[in-house]
């Protein structure tokens, strides 16, 4: 394990994982999960797992997690949300803990054929339909070798990256990218951040027949029209929240992660920076 910082207990790395989920965990949370627990249990850190069985209003799963981090698992100073289709590197966890920023966050790729996946299924339908004489296979040979170079930048991660004046994308003292919106498939927030976003939060309670807590929760992850009436996602709204309270946001791109969807979608943040 890296030394800790001065000042620095294994208390300060303790944490909580958050998952929203119907109770079925993709088989590469699974493995990631078991590595990361065997990791922390060696370095003797302390960590829990909390759950909620509510994926249909993605916002108030994500209110009644850290709600319950909030006011329950008072001594945990790290709550992690990993969503329960995402793979990733154990030891990444470990430096997400380490890392100083009060928010951080990994970027798993959407769940969405790369371009040139979808341009060869195209040609192959194309070749189903038509009579293979009239296609220069050589020229699409070509072809296929320039999409190649345009490939993983196809592969689509959903951020939005703070941009300098120049038009590159910020980055903090560390060399972290940093973002004004990211999904929340894995993103580690320490304590005093979350308390400092919570403490100008709203509080509301469930109500109705999909009401799964009885508990007042922070509106940490209102969904739904912003001030332009666009529709926005829950992760959205939490990261206006933090940008309006002065939280920084940091990405880490060197992330190799498994989204499990029709199959698995394995990307790096990184691979499209080049």
């Amino acid at each position: 394990m890296p030394n800790l910082p001065d000042g620095c207990s294994v208390q300060d790395l303790s944490v909580i994982f958050a998952t929203p989920t119907l109770g079925t965990y993709a088989d590469e949370f699974l493995h990631s999960n078991r590595g990361t627990m065997m990791l922390l249990g060696r370095h003797g850190i302390p960590f829990g797992f909390i759950e909620t069985r509510q994926k249909t209003f993605m916002g108030v799963a994500r209110d009644q997690l850290a709600t319950a981090f909030l006011t329950k698992m008072t001594d945990a100073q790290n709550l992690f949300f990993i969503d329960d289709d995402v793979g990733w590197p154990p030891e990444k966890v470990l430096e997400f803990l380490f890392a100083p920023e009060p928010i951080i966050a990994g970027i798993p790729p959407l769940k969405k054929e790369p371009l040139l996946e979808r341009i060869k299924d195209a040609i192959a339908s194309f070749d189903r339909d038509y009579d293979n004489n009239c296609i220069d296979h050589g020229a699409l040979a070509g072809f296929y070798d320039q999409i190649k170079e345009l490939e993983a930048g196809a592969m689509e991660f959903p951020w939005n990256p703070v941009r300098n004046a120049d038009g590159t994308v910020a980055r903090n003292g560390r060399g972290m990218l940093l973002a004004n919106m990211v999904p929340f498939g894995f993103v580690r927030i320490k304590r005093a951040a979350l308390e400092r976003i919570a403490e100008m939060s709203p509080q509301y309670k469930e109500q109705g027949i999909n009401a799964t807590s009885t508990d007042s929760l922070f509106a940490l992850f209102p969904d739904g029209p912003d001030e332009d009436f666009i529709h926005r996602g829950e992760d959205f709204a939490f990261c206006r929240g933090a940008e309006h309270f002065g939280v920084p946001i940091a990405v880490d791109p060197d992330i190799e992660f498994g989204h499990r969807g029709s199959h698995v979608f394995r990307g790096k943040l990184a691979d499209t920076l080049r």
